[in-house]
């Protein structure tokens, strides 16, 4: 997975920056923790060269470093807030967009150019863009608008940009700035961002050392607990950052009508006065953070939208559009009391039962006015939501029940009741306290993810074979023909070909001490984390492809694109531009258009794999298929 990864972002670091910073950031990606010397050779630059590259990737946290007692000071590359600038701003940019407005994705956006940002330069008035008719500019494929900050799923999917006039006023950058810091989307730089994870948890444990523990932990149960000591200290570190603002909780803020596009405040005054301010918030115009505080992007907290968003698809697949959208409601309640996807600290059952509750009425105003919360609930709209269909023939589904009264809230507790009763229990309730089990659902929803990569590349038996295997563990050939319903001959074939692309593991048990080969039974198993890791190399390899492809098609006509771009040109075409150029940059566009949208869709994949449950030991089986 390695290998696969950092070539995808080795390439994508080059389409940004240049081939300087890719033959910078490429070098730590193989060799791992560099000092400068040997970085040098390693990249095969001069001196002055490294030194300019290694200021930007550390100005965007592409590269961590850190410095020794002795003054050394070692380089190291952080893949996962790379990943998250060179491939997901697009979309994350987007769904700031869509979710918070156009002021709040301009301030966004610049704090992706920039990587941290100081508070005073994000509220200033700059001048805005727009995008021309041409394709992408200069030599990047996913550079300055492809698939960088006006990228995959973004703003600009492919044209230049060109000043047009003033953005948003700084008035407006405040306001935004306060929405995205009372989300927990922006929060301030320390220094130990700047470190990667093994610095901080070398660091937690020489504080754990010399405070708590006299002695490095020796047996089995002292390097247990000396292992929770030191998560437990990570995360304390991890949340000075969120309590910055004030309580640095994502407290159970009543907010307004999220719909409302006149109302300048989130959060009513009622429920935000606390001795005048609210969780460092002023209690009449928001948060104001000092003009020096650095601030960087929060991207655990994008993980946590990003999750709400696949939890709503995979309701809206089984329950129905309506109650898809209450339960995106109720997601969006319990965002500010969610930080990020799942605790390292805690166990499967031990986070699903700390998931805070929020209450009916707390839900309503998330929803959108114009939404029939009828719809889905009796009669034909059940039958035609839930079955996907309405057929006249046969009698539409009835609840024994009286019709609903008007109240917005009895309404929304028949959806979520409905959500609640689903056999993936998409809400457990006591009373009219409404919780989510994310680390369930979460795993429902990775195993789903692999089981129709497997039904899309091997057909229908391989992910039958899988369930059997999840569910059951370590089964002979035989057992699992009976089990799956599949005869024995093709059964062996498919389990060699999932076994070969390492879905699949087996392991040889002797009956006897003789250990001979008619005495060895073979057992097949399941391993999700392997299965996992398969998945992620064989999309990190696609995803390359995907962008090398496009750098080729680009290639092919950059002439036609160099001409467009010349300022003599833009707004001229029709009068510079012959037929068959236009042609060319017409199908161009559309060529990449196609390739980007393959990246994104396959982005989607990686953070359901990768981000949203933790890359650790399996929990039990039984839930999902028991």
């Amino acid at each position: 997975m390695k290998k696969r990864l950092s070539e995808l972002l080795t390439f994508a670091v080059g389409d940004f920056y240049g081939e300087f910073h890719s033959r910078v950031f490429g070098a730590l990606v193989e060799n791992g923790r560099l000092p400068f010397r040997t970085l040098v050779a390693k990249s095969g630059l001069l001196p002055t060269q490294v030194r300019g590259a290694l200021i930007t990737l550390i100005q965007q946290s592409f590269v961590s470093f850190q410095t020794t007692d002795e003054g050394a000071t070692n380089y190291d590359a952080n893949w996962e807030k790379t990943y998250n600038f060179v491939i997901r701003s697009g979309k994350l940019l987007q769904l700031v967009k869509v979710r918070y407005g156009d002021a709040a994705g301009v301030v966004c956006e610049d704090l992706f150019e920039a990587g941290h940002a100081r508070v005073g330069e994000l509220i200033k008035e700059r001048v805005s863009v727009k995008e021309k008719p041409a394709s992408t500019k200069g030599g990047a494929v996913n550079g300055d608008g492809v698939n960088g900050v006006n990228g995959i799923n973004g703003v600009h999917v492919n044209g230049v940009t060109e000043p047009e006039g003033h953005g948003p006023s700084p008035e407006q950058r405040r306001r935004a700035l306060n929405k995205l810091v009372r989300a927990g989307l922006i929060v301030p730089l320390n220094e130990r961002d700047m470190k990667s994870v093994e610095d901080l948890k070398r660091s937690a444990e020489r504080n754990l050392i010399g405070t708590k523990y006299d002695h490095l932990p020796k047996t089995k149960k002292e390097k247990t607990n000396f292992a929770l000591d030191t998560q437990q200290l990570l995360d304390g570190w991890r949340h000075e950052s969120l309590r910055y603002f004030g309580d640095g909780e994502y407290s159970s803020i009543k907010r307004g009508n999220p719909f409302d596009e006149d109302s300048d405040d989130e959060y009513p005054a009622k429920r935000r006065k606390v001795h005048g301010r609210t969780n460092g918030v002023n209690a009449a115009t928001g948060p104001h953070p000092e003009t020096d505080l650095v601030v960087r992007l929060n991207f655990e907290k994008f993980d946590v939208l990003l999750r709400n968003q696949q939890l709503v698809k995979m309701a809206a697949r089984y329950v129905g559009e309506t109650t898809s959208k209450v339960y995106d409601a109720l997601l969006r309640a319990l965002e500010t009391k969610t930080s990020r996807c799942y605790e390292p600290s805690l166990d499967h059952e031990a986070e699903d039962k700390e998931q805070p509750f929020v209450k009916t009425h707390d839900i309503v105003p998330y929803l959108d006015p114009n939404l029939d919360l009828n719809v889905g609930l009796y009669g034909e709209d059940v039958a035609s939501e839930m079955n996907g269909h309405n057929d006249d023939d046969e009698e539409p589904v009835s609840r024994k029940r009286k019709q609903p009264s008007s109240d917005a809230q009895y309404k929304v507790e028949q959806h979520l009741r409905l959500l609640a009763y689903d056999p993936r229990q998409f809400v457990q309730s006591e009373g009219r306290d409404w919780r989510v089990p994310y680390r369930a659902l979460t795993k429902r929803l990775l195993q789903s993810q692999i089981e129709n990569h497997l039904t899309a590349r091997y057909g229908t038996v391989a992910p039958r074979l899988i369930r059997v295997l999840f569910a059951n563990g370590r089964l002979e050939d035989k057992n699992i023909s009976k089990l799956a319903l599949v005869p024995l001959k093709e059964l062996r074939e498919m389990l060699y070909v999932l076994q070969k692309a390492g879905f699949v593991e087996s392991q040889e048990v002797p009956r006897d001490a003789s250990r001979t080969v008619n005495r060895l039974v073979y057992l097949y198993f399941y391993d999700q984390i392997k299965a996992r890791r398969v998945l992620l190399d064989d999309v990190y390899q696609a995803m390359a492809r995907m962008l090398q492809r496009a750098e080729t098609e680009k290639a092919k006509i950059q002439v036609v694109i160099d001409k467009s771009e010349r300022t003599d040109v833009v707004g001229n075409e029709a009068k510079y531009l012959s037929k068959a150029e236009k042609v060319a940059l017409e199908r161009w566009n559309q060529t990449e258009e196609k390739l980007l949208r393959q990246v994104n869709r396959m982005d989607d994949l990686v953070a359901v794999v990768r981000d949203f449950y933790p890359m650790g030991p399996d929990d039990s089986n039984e839930e999902l298929y028991g």
